[in-house]
């Protein structure tokens, strides 16, 4: 049988009606907040990527001692950039480690990361950030000034 964050025995109704809200895109930020008080671990880690999770949310998630919610919360576009800050201190490598392959990370924060004791999390941030310099080169490239319309309208 299933538990609550309490150890308190949950129905099977309850337990898939939490499964709902939480995949569920029109669940409301204020309550997935709510329901971070009584769900299991595997399913904070759902919350923590939910789209409309509320910042104060993922600073609770933030601090989880499961670091597979952890690392859902740094990949969160959601996540105000103090939390993420914070995260990369985390005392798991992994979490370091999914921060650092996340291409939508602040560059200032890949520099930290490249610069992690770890070596696996060094090296990944600084193959994140090469890709990065990549993108923007191939960007340029193609630049050609005037959109396609203006270069079509001026064809004829």
């Amino acid at each position: 049988m299933n538990t609550d964050s309490d150890g308190e025995p949950m129905h099977e109704d309850t337990g898939k009606l939490h499964w709902n809200l939480v995949h569920d895109q029109n669940t409301s930020g204020l309550v997935l907040h709510e329901l971070c008080q009584v769900l299991p671990d595997f399913l904070l880690e759902r919350i923590a990527e939910h789209p409309h999770v509320e910042p104060r949310t993922l600073v609770r998630l933030s601090m989880h001692h499961d670091a597979d919610v952890r690392a859902a919360v740094s990949e969160n576009s959601n996540t105000p950039p103090d939390v993420l800050a914070y995260l990369l201190k985390d005392e798991s490598a992994d979490v370091r480690y999914k921060m650092a392959e996340n291409h939508n990370l602040a560059i200032h924060l890949l520099e930290q990361l490249g610069e992690d004791e770890n070596p696996y999390v060094s090296s990944r941030a600084q193959k994140t950030l090469l890709r990065l310099q990549q993108g923007k080169f191939v960007e340029a490239q193609f630049n050609y000034g005037a959109t396609y319309e203006e270069r079509f309208l001026e064809g004829l």
